[in-house]
């Protein structure tokens, strides 16, 4: 996994959460966007624009690549962003 996301040119310290998936907390909504943009713009991952989700409030947006899953997730009223990757 974390090669993976070192491909994408995302880098941080995961931590593994009880459903077998890996989770990186990320620093500030600047952060946030940076790695927003990377998995946009990757020819290594596609949208699920049926699962994604975005409100005023929040924001879920699933990208799948073959192996992957990748959630990237936003509280803007918290200023709580993480990432979660797990295997298909």
């Amino acid at each position: 996994m974390e090669e993976f996301l070192k491909k994408l040119g995302i880098q941080g310290k995961l931590k593994k959460s009880s459903n077998n998936a890996m989770v990186l907390d990320i620093d500030g909504s600047d952060n946030y966007g940076r790695i927003f943009s990377r998995l946009d713009r990757s020819d290594l991952l596609e949208e699920d624009e049926d699962t994604s989700q975005l409100t005023l409030d929040t924001s879920s947006i699933q990208y799948m690549s073959d192996e992957y899953r990748i959630t990237l997730l936003a509280d803007f009223n918290t200023d709580e962003y993480k990432l979660v990757i797990k295997e298909n």
